[in-house]
């Protein structure tokens, strides 16, 4: 029986937020020892790895020492290498700290090391959240060589001719990694590009400088790519160790599991179950992940403001037009002056009386500004198509029209079916629909 090694190396881990916690507790699932090779680490993330190294005892820690390199793109190979080198065991797979591999590739790889085999990996590149990917041939490979003998050099991302049996001997395979080095918290993104072009070609990307002076998604911001209107919708299941860390930073996803959702909202849900005795705690708190992130937001069909309390209370930075026709005796003085008081008063709400199309015409001046709109108004299908119509030309691209009542073939369903391609069409969390506008 042939033996796996994991192999991983990180600096400054912590300070440039990458998801190195995860990618090894990824590579402890299946291989039977796990290098982790630092580089002068003066951010904590040495002393991590040695604290779990006295817990964990596959793990074997190792430093490569730190030359402030510039200008050298072989360095990181050499770095990565250093650390194959490290291990004992007679296959190696590599990943970068950035990216977490999919549980269902771990036996994939275990019978690879089995056969020798050296494989070229699917890697899935997210870019601007978590459910597009960057084009192929732009920006990173969709393909890299992760698996090999232990004692046979692997390339990074670039083509390196100490590399080159490697390269000659790869075979394609299922096993996939998920790269989420751009969805990294902002600030940390920033200092994680300044290090890494100063190391690979001893420069800065001005498009880079443009977009962190502009604030909000940098990925967002225009021009950044040139190709940032040809990303690719990504249909598949994120790795369960990732989703923690996608949420934590903001990214959702429907193949995500509700509890961690559910976990991260749970004190503004608290809140709303003093004051509203039904919830449903899925469907608020998506509205609470998706409010987090927006600026401007309507919500269509308000009743007594359980979604629009939970939206404001998660969301301090969160205006909130909340559109109601308000047919039910009372609502209206529920929402005015008790449930969303605090918030009409802060200037952060505002009530429309009317429905999506009254909201439509009171608000020309979001047309494409609005970061969404959620619909929970009247469920038949001229309802949805109504709310459609009227209001998704508000919402920007890049932003979510999301609604409740979900039931595959039901009148909402329908409705939203009408207007939207099926293949668009994501199923947030039980019983909520959801449309990013591209």
């Amino acid at each position: 029986m042939s033996t796996l090694a994991g192999i991983i190396v990180i600096r400054n881990g912590d300070h440039l937020d990458y998801a190195w916690r995860e990618s090894v507790s990824a590579l402890l699932e299946f291989c039977d020892e796990v290098v982790i090779a630092d580089s002068n680490s003066d951010d904590g993330t040495t002393e991590a790895v040695k604290e779990w190294a006295i817990r964990e005892r596959r793990i074997k820690y190792f430093n490569f020492p730190w030359t402030d390199p510039k200008g050298d793109p072989k360095w990181f190979v050499t770095w990565q290498n250093f650390a194959r080198a490290q291990s004992t065991c007679g296959h190696v797979v590599f990943t970068d700290a950035d990216e977490i591999i999919h549980e269902d590739s771990y036996p994939l790889i275990r019978e690879a090391a089995e056969r020798g085999d050296v494989l070229r990996c699917k890697r899935y590149n997210f870019w601007r959240d978590a459910s597009h990917l960057i084009p192929h041939g732009v920006c990173c490979g969709h393909e890299v060589i992760r698996v090999a003998p232990q004692s046979m050099w692997v390339p990074s991302d670039y083509r390196d001719e100490r590399c080159l049996d490697a390269e000659r001997l790869a075979i394609r395979s299922e096993v996939s990694f998920f790269h989420y080095g751009f969805l990294r918290r902002r600030e940390a993104f920033f200092r994680k590009a300044k290090e890494v072009l100063r190391i690979w070609a001893n420069s800065y990307d001005p498009r880079l400088e443009a977009a962190d002076k502009a604030g909000g998604n940098w990925m967002t911001h225009p021009g950044v790519t040139g190709w940032e209107n040809d990303l690719k919708v990504f249909y598949g299941k994120h790795p369960k160790l990732a989703e923690k860390w996608l949420v934590d930073r903001g990214y959702f996803t429907d193949t995500m599991s509700n509890e961690i959702l559910i976990e991260k909202w749970q004190h503004v849900l608290d809140e709303a179950k003093h004051i509203f005795t039904w919830t449903e705690p899925a469907s608020l708190a998506y509205c609470a992940e998706i409010a987090s992130r927006s600026t401007h937001l309507l919500e269509i069909g308000v009743y007594m403001g359980a979604s629009s309390f939970v939206m404001l209370k998660a969301a301090p930075q969160l205006h909130l037009w909340a559109a109601d026709k308000f047919m039910v005796a009372g609502t209206e003085h529920v929402c005015r002056n008790l449930t969303l008081k605090q918030f009409i008063d802060e200037g952060r709400c505002e009530l429309i009386i009317g429905d999506s199309e009254t909201a439509a015409n009171m608000l020309p001046h979001m047309m494409g500004k609005l970061d969404g709109v959620f619909s929970d108004n009247g469920h038949a299908e001229e309802d949805l198509r109504r709310d459609l119509r009227c209001c998704l030309p508000l919402v920007k691209s890049g932003g979510t029209f999301w609604g409740h009542d979900w039931d595959g073939d039901n009148d909402v369903a329908r409705g939203v079916k009408s207007m939207i391609p099926e293949k668009d069409i994501r199923i947030a969390v039980p019983r909520v629909w959801s449309y990013v506008k591209p």
